[in-house]
């Protein structure tokens, strides 16, 4: 028999904790460090959170959790990565959507505009007689595919601006456009 008091070893807790991370950091991927206590310890863990994470991706690091009692293995980290909001971008999937506002008359004769992008920001043509709502696409400026090493795309969703009143000299010109059948 064991006798009294024989000493078990036993696998040390698990750790749950959530990570918070920004847009940019789970679409590009990142390496970060979180401070976990351990049994009234403050221990440091670094760790990599891969290209193209998804909210609430969960990231095992084995052994990283509570120590073991009696000389048993340590338990280990689950961390549950939780991306912040973005004020421009929105993800679908693989791909970025951002929105982007013109006027009226930037809408009906073209313009350029500058969007930011993961990387840089990029200027994007928009060609005259652009309806609104319509989706421009930056091919492969979208977030990044761990698996088969592909990109998605951006969407530039144009917004046309309707001014909320005319001036007199503006209501003019537009009667006068009336008259040529626009």
């Amino acid at each position: 028999g064991h006798g009294f008091g024989a000493r078990h070893s036993r696998k040390g807790g698990d750790v749950r904790q959530d990570f918070h991370i920004s847009f940019e950091e789970a679409a590009l991927g990142t390496t970060r460090t979180v401070i976990i206590d351990l049994n009234g310890n403050k221990i440091k863990t670094n760790f990599k959170v891969p290209e193209g994470s998804k909210d609430g991706r969960r990231l095992r690091l084995v052994g990283k959790g509570q120590p073991g009692i009696n000389g048993g293995p340590a338990g280990d980290l689950y961390l549950k990565i939780r991306i912040n909001e973005h004020p421009i971008f929105k993800r679908e999937k693989e791909n970025i959507i951002i929105d982007k506002e013109i006027s009226l008359t930037e809408a009906l004769l073209g313009t350029t505009v500058e969007v930011p992008t993961l990387k840089e920001p990029k200027i994007v043509k928009i060609p005259p007689c652009t309806q609104s709502h319509i989706r421009l696409r930056l091919k492969g400026m979208g977030i990044p595919s761990n698996r088969n090493k592909t990109h998605g795309d951006q969407f530039v969703r144009v917004i046309v601006k309707y001014p909320k009143e005319l001036t007199q000299e503006q209501l003019k010109l537009i009667h006068k456009l009336k008259v040529t059948g626009l």
